[in-house]
């Protein structure tokens, strides 16, 4: 069996006195799809937001590549850019697909015309 690309350890995320969601022994290899079903409330968004980088977990610990992914904001922010999140409730805005698209780049101070042209790019391949 190959190393796994994501692995979750005794994971537990908690909000003051509450602990709202906890997961151990999560091995996800590459190429590799997982599901998380339970009712409202189970923890399965922050589960999601934890092994995407989002948030950090109360105690725990993610791995990523069989290396630990480190606590540095810097250096988190810099492995979390290398993964992709889809949510349930649309975080667009009232713009088209393509200004949509191009919207994270012109944030990052590209110019909107190669922004665009970038755009097209990527929706041509989707």
């Amino acid at each position: 069996m190959s190393e796994a690309l994501l692995a979750l350890h005794d994971i537990e995320v908690w909000r003051g006195q509450r602990m709202i969601a906890a997961g151990s022994g999560v091995d996800l290899a590459e190429g590799e799809m997982l599901a998380l079903i339970g009712p409202n409330g189970a923890g399965k968004s922050t589960l999601l937001g934890v092994s995407s980088l989002l948030f950090e977990p109360s105690r725990g610990q993610v791995i990523y590549r069989g290396e630990p992914v480190p606590s540095s904001r810097g250096q988190r922010l810099a492995l979390r850019r290398r993964f992709g999140s889809v949510f349930q409730e649309p975080l667009l805005l009232d713009r088209t697909a393509r200004q949509n698209v191009a919207l994270p780049l012109e944030l990052r101070g590209v110019q909107r015309k190669e922004a665009a042209a970038r755009a097209d790019e990527w929706l041509e391949r989707l």
